[in-house]
């Protein structure tokens, strides 16, 4: 990597960019999707927020990286800060099974 580019990619990475996080499911365990509302295509997941805010970090100096390194425009952020987080679904409810009764056969 050419350090001089990481080094900007990094100084721009800082900026304050707007975040979308989607809490989901996997399995009955909760996870975090992120998004920089900016820079579409740069997103990254966590098992909590906290993680997914570091590992989005970590994905919006590679993409601003490679943005520089393609000449291409970084684009500013927007609306001023804004966070949102979005519950995409509930967990899914254990299923109750009774096996104390005994159903009769039909005649």
């Amino acid at each position: 990597m050419n350090q001089a580019l990481l080094a900007c990619a990094e100084a721009l990475a800082a900026r304050t960019y707007n975040l979308q996080f989607i809490r989901d499911w996997d399995g009955g365990k909760p996870y975090f999707f992120v998004e920089v509302l900016e820079m579409p295509g740069c997103h990254s997941d966590g098992e909590t927020i906290e993680e997914a805010r570091e590992n989005v970090q970590s994905a919006l100096v590679d993409y601003i990286y490679f943005l520089l390194e393609d000449g291409m425009d970084i684009p500013e952020p927007q609306f001023g800060n804004r966070t949102a987080v979005i519950n995409r679904c509930e967990p899914p409810k254990p299923i109750e099974v009774r096996i104390d009764a005994v159903i009769p056969a039909p005649a």
